[in-house]
């Protein structure tokens, strides 16, 4: 199944006092509803605001046993009273985009599981709200988790409260006096844990959609990131006001929208150059396989032939090479060629028995043309090449030497070259006399003599 990869929208914000920020204020804004604030003495009222889908506390998973029923009212007061100092960071707020093509129930399920696993992470309570497309500056489905910066515990009574800073809001100083990674690392293993669930999710509703937490530089993508609009410009950008922040945004997607087009032509151009190249070693593939085929088909045919001027060569001679040896019947090919092109020879040799090795041979007779010895080669004075040899009686004998050796191929046998008392017309080439030498130059005047220079 085909995925879309889109690069998650989780940002996370601090509600610090030292922003002139209230974690109630917050609490209500996301929540659509209206809140009293303890420490700053005001209600804090969004009752009117549109696209709140829902909202839910959601403790860890320890908690479950409350004697009280904790509101939100309630829950962020503590928060409130629980810091002390003017530049306290109160709460740490998680926006989350949701996948669009999901059902709203699904939407619900997987905001729950989000919420869930960053209570359990962070040992704090985690208040999630569901937002619709039609709201906020992203324009598509998302939820606010607001947590806490300290534990949530129950007391005697079973009552709620906050307890010690969560380890995420440790101070870089304690986080490394307990062996933990700094908050960077901290907010990248979140981030990737994040998209794992939604990716999960994505599994179970079946969705295309798949989310990454890593940015377009990290997957190697030559694009370039919108700017976070923030509240305000948001807002006018809503209201049809264009802003500096949304002019810029505006812009990049442009410059994003010519890349990915150059890209794609750069991705059709490579893939066009593939398919040629895989077309053009099908075809030279091919053509290897068809020569492969008639160089086979042309030797088996040559095969063919040989035997057949083997077996031609046998029936006229009468002698069975059915236990030769597979160099044997080589040299017989070569010897049954030569006796098919006798016709061409101009003159033959006819010379008288010998005897060799106790036994009695001869007459034979030699075949010549233009002048030289076909069946018999002389090299180094010894004969070398094919003999092809008549006697009286009809029958014949070829034999082949091989620098003086004799190796027999048809009867009679014998394991030597012929004795020397075999008469010839032709002896064996002359040696040539070598080279006679340059003569000297001539000697120089003055300079041979020691005068010169």
């Amino acid at each position: 199944m085909p995925q879309n990869l889109i690069s998650a929208h989780i940002h996370v914000n601090a509600i610090s006092r030292s922003a002139g920020r209230s974690v109630v204020a917050a609490a209500a804004y996301q929540s659509g509803s209206a809140l009293t604030d303890e420490r700053l003495d005001r209600v804090w009222d969004y009752g009117r605001k549109k696209g709140v889908q829902a909202s839910e506390i959601i403790l860890p998973s320890g908690l479950s046993n409350l004697a009280v029923e904790l509101t939100k009212e309630r829950l962020w007061n503590l928060a409130e009273r629980a810091e002390k100092r003017s530049n306290s960071c109160v709460g740490r707020e998680y926006e989350i985009s949701l996948p669009s093509s999901m059902t709203p129930a699904q939407r619900i399920e997987l905001g729950q599981l989000l919420g869930r696993y960053l209570a359990d992470r962070r040992g704090g309570a985690a208040d999630v709200s569901w937002h619709d497309r039609r709201t906020g500056h992203n324009e598509n489905y998302h939820i606010h988790i607001l947590t806490t910066t300290r534990e949530a515990a129950i007391n005697n009574t079973g009552d709620f409260e906050l307890g010690r800073k969560c380890v995420q809001e440790l101070s870089p100083q304690d986080r490394r006096k307990l062996g933990l990674k700094n908050r960077e690392n901290d907010l990248r293993e979140t981030r990737a844990e994040l998209c794992k669930i939604i990716n999960d999710a994505c599994d179970a509703a079946g969705v295309l959609e798949r989310y990454t937490e890593k940015s377009f530089w990290e997957r190697g993508l030559n694009l370039e990131p919108t700017k976070h609009l923030g509240p305000q410009d948001a807002s006018l950008e809503r209201g049809g006001v264009r802003t500096e922040k949304g002019d810029m945004n505006r812009r990049i997607l442009a410059r994003n929208a010519e890349i990915l087009a150059l890209e794609a032509e750069l991705v059709a151009t490579e893939i066009a150059k593939a398919k040629l190249l895989k077309k053009k070693a099908e075809e030279e593939s091919a053509l290897a396989a068809s020569q492969a085929r008639a160089k086979k088909e042309a030797l088996a045919a040559s095969e063919a032939r040989a035997e057949e001027e083997i077996r031609a060569a046998q029936a006229a001679a009468g002698i069975d090479i059915s236990e030769f040896s597979e160099d044997q019947i080589i040299l017989a090919a070569a010897a049954a060629s030569l006796s098919n092109s006798l016709t061409q020879f101009e003159s033959t040799d006819d010379y008288e028995g010998f005897t060799h090795g106790g036994l009695a041979y001869g007459p034979g007779r030699r075949f010549f043309s233009d002048g030289r010895i076909l069946s018999i080669d002389w090299i180094d004075g010894l004969p070398h090449g094919t003999g092809n040899y008549l006697y009286p009686d009809g029958s014949s004998a070829t034999t082949r030497f091989e620098r003086g050796k004799c190796i027999h191929l048809g009867p009679p046998e014998f394991d030597s070259p012929p004795p020397a008392e075999i008469p010839s017309r032709i002896a064996p080439p002359p040696r040539l006399a070598p080279p006679a030498k340059k003569p000297a130059p001539p000697r120089h005047k003055y300079r041979d003599r020691g005068w010169g220079p």
